[in-house]
């Protein structure tokens, strides 16, 4: 399913294309909406492409209700010819225990990639989104594995690795884990090497 939308005034066109995967264990009335976003979008006038992808990671604990919603957003992007910076912001990694009354705020920052003058290959590839509900004892395994994306005219590799995502609840005990890991860039023409581990 594609939206295509255009915003004149700053002449930017954007593409987003959504695909739902959704499933349901009815014994422990959980609900699970995967949601996997190519957010592609081009500012015409700085010339500039750029693949976002795995957006809103979404799961609901009816009986516990439970809400947790996991969302990758990217916020910067600009353009000095080959010379291209790009903050992508993790943010808003949110849940709430209303029984428990939890709440957590997790925001990963500073990831760096990629000049996108021209063509972009993007392999994205969400694996092992795993969680369990035993009554309040929620354990949640979020694994996103290897988004690559490269340019090729301009020969930029970014692998960028989110392993490990975790969180458990034990009744009021709340632990979370989140390891950001092995944000690799290169760019060859302006001969950048990045490597960024949090």
């Amino acid at each position: 399913m594609s939206v295509q939308f255009r915003d004149v005034r700053c002449n930017i066109q954007s593409d987003i294309c959504l695909m739902s995967v959704q499933f349901r264990d009815v014994r422990c009335n959980i609900q699970s909406d995967v949601c996997l976003m190519s957010v592609q979008f081009r500012d015409v006038r700085c010339n500039i492409q750029s693949d976002v992808c795995l957006m809103s990671v979404q799961f609901r604990d009816v009986r516990c209700n439970i809400q947790s919603d996991v969302c990758l957003m990217s916020v910067q992007f600009r353009n000095v010819r080959c010379n291209i910076q790009s903050d992508v912001c993790l943010m808003s990694v949110q849940f709430r225990d209303v029984r428990c009354n939890i709440q957590s705020d997790v925001c990963l920052m500073s990831v760096q990639f990629r000049d996108v003058r021209c063509n972009i290959q993007s392999d994205v590839c969400l694996m092992s989104v795993q969680f369990r509900d035993v009554r309040c004892n929620i354990q949640s395994d979020v694994c996103l594995m290897s988004v690559q994306f490269r340019d090729v005219r301009c020969n930029i590799q970014s692998d960028v690795c989110l392993m490990s995502v975790q969180f458990r609840d034990v009744r009021c005990n709340i632990q979370s884990d989140i390891c950001l890991m092995s944000v690799q860039f290169r760019d060859v023409r302006c001969n950048i090497q990045s490597d960024e581990y949090s």
